[in-house]
């Protein structure tokens, strides 16, 4: 007979944090800032908290609620501000939706200030939902701050003049050939800087060679094309220093820095024009300022026991489903109505152009729907798996490797891995603590990797205070 206890000491250990001040049920979300604090709104009849977990301290945060709260559906989803850190912890927004069966919520809260908005655009949602749904923004990584740059969607333009930083008119060294909608996101040239010296991790400057332009505080560094860190103070051409955010990891001396030079159309470009009109002329990449072109600036909201797919429009705030707007193309509908379990997930580190739609509701179906192509697909894995109404699911993005889906199925606590390349869903993770017997409905789980590069896989248990955590090591 085989002996099985070698495989059941390599499982992974889960390990038990501090209990969550509140059971979390249907409704609750958590989203991570991709550094350090997970974001939990525990919703309600009615009712709803909205928490802060330190992952380097265990400890949680009560932080305020909008004025007005709505029903027991919500989501989450977070997008990065300029530069991606503030004062060496990540700032952006957190965007939530709720829907109560009557009336539909949108909120953004600020991670600097810790303040709500008033309430969104969501006149042009048609409907009012009163079943599960999830929110995703393809646009921020940890591993890849250019995902929204794309085959179709950023044209690399050559000018025939030069234009310094913050100009909003460009000249061409050769017309056009197409015509660029408003909102074209345009890259004009790469920048390279080289270090001087060792600096190791915590360091708050860089010896480099000089400055090839003047950079804003915020603009992204690429390190050889790998990590990233940011500007914490403007730097003027031929800079010797740079100040910038922590760096989380040591770089070598000669390695080299790498920056664009970039700009998004504010006016029609027709076939033939020799002059562009551009919002301010950027170094670097800014996620917040301008939003309005490519799928960067786009986010998506599935569920509701439907078909209908949403977009939402964060430059110009505005939702739309079957008409175009803001230079975006009308929306096709999901194949197959979603229901409860039902997720949808961006994969930055596979295929940047895909978003990955789990149907729930007790049927198998993975969809797939292509941002560039504007079009819906069904996958075919091995094995076919009913997702019902307990269905949750973290993306994993990991430099240089393929990004992959973890599936938490239904209230079994069976956790499995979606290999999209495979096409495969392969059983990874039980869960040997606190086994729940009701459907873990909500999106309650995700991977945040630590400041040392492990990857943590957290779980807030339905109807429970429990909340756990698991490492993923590669083998």
């Amino acid at each position: 007979m085989e002996n099985n206890n070698k495989a059941m000491l390599d499982r992974p250990m889960w390990e038990q944090l501090t209990f969550h001040p509140t059971a979390g049920v249907d409704g609750t979300s958590m989203v991570d800032d991709g550094e350090r604090y997970i974001y939990q709104w525990i919703q309600g009849a009615y009712t709803a908290q909205f928490w802060r977990y330190d992952t380097f301290t265990d400890t949680y945060q009560p932080l305020l609620v909008p004025a007005t709260v709505a029903g027991t559906i919500a989501n989450l989803t977070f997008t990065r501000s300029v530069g991606g850190q503030l004062n060496g912890v990540v700032s952006g927004s957190i965007y939530l939706f709720m829907g109560n069966g009557s009336n539909c919520y949108f909120y953004k809260f600020d991670i600097a200030t810790l303040t709500w908005s008033a309430n969104l655009g969501t006149l042009n949602i048609p409907a009012a939902f009163t079943n599960d749904c999830c929110v995703v923004y393809p646009g921020v990584s940890r591993n890849n701050y250019e995902a929204g740059y794309h085959a179709g969607v950023t044209k690399i333009i050559t000018l025939s003049s030069s234009a310094a930083a913050g100009a909003t008119t460009l000249s061409l060294s050769a017309p056009t050939t197409e015509q660029m909608a408003i909102g074209t996101a345009l890259r004009f040239g790469v920048y390279k800087i080289t270090v001087n010296q060792n600096a190791s991790k915590g360091a708050t400057t860089l010896s480099v060679s000089g400055a090839t332009m003047d950079m804003k505080a915020g603009t992204i560094l690429k390190v050889n094309s790998g990590y990233e860190v940011c500007l914490s103070a403007d730097v003027t051409a031929g800079d010797a220093i740079l100040n910038i955010v922590p760096l989380r990891q040591s770089i070598r001396a000669s390695s080299t820095i790498i920056v664009e030079q970039w700009a998004v159309l504010t006016a029609l470009a027709t076939s033939g024009a020799t002059t562009l009109t551009v919002a301010a002329l950027r170094v670097g990449i800014d996620y917040t300022t301008n939003p309005t072109a490519g799928y960067y600036g786009n986010m998506y909201l599935i569920g509701n026991a439907s078909a209908v797919f949403y977009r939402y429009n964060i430059g110009v705030n505005s939702w739309s489903v079957t008409s175009a707007n803001s230079g975006n193309p009308a929306l096709p509908g999901v194949p197959t109505a979603v229901n409860r379990g039902c997720a949808i997930k961006w994969l930055p580190g596979y295929e940047p152009n895909k978003l990955y739609c789990i149907r729930g509701g007790g049927g198998s179906q993975i969809y797939v729907y292509d941002l560039v192509l504007n079009t819906w697909s069904t996958l075919t894995y091995y094995p076919p798996t009913e997702f019902t109404t307990g269905t949750m699911v973290a993306t994993r993005d990991i430099a240089g490797k393929q990004s992959t889906l973890y599936i938490q199925k239904d209230a079994t606590m069976r956790i499995y891995e979606f290999v999209p390349y495979k096409n495969a869903l392969e059983p990874v993770l039980t869960q040997w603590l606190y086994p729940t017997g009701t459907a873990v409905v909500g999106d309650k789980s995700l991977i945040l990797t630590s400041p040392d590069g492990i990857d943590f896989y957290y779980i807030l248990l339905h109807s429970s205070q429990a909340f756990l955590r698991c490492a993923l090591i590669d083998s």
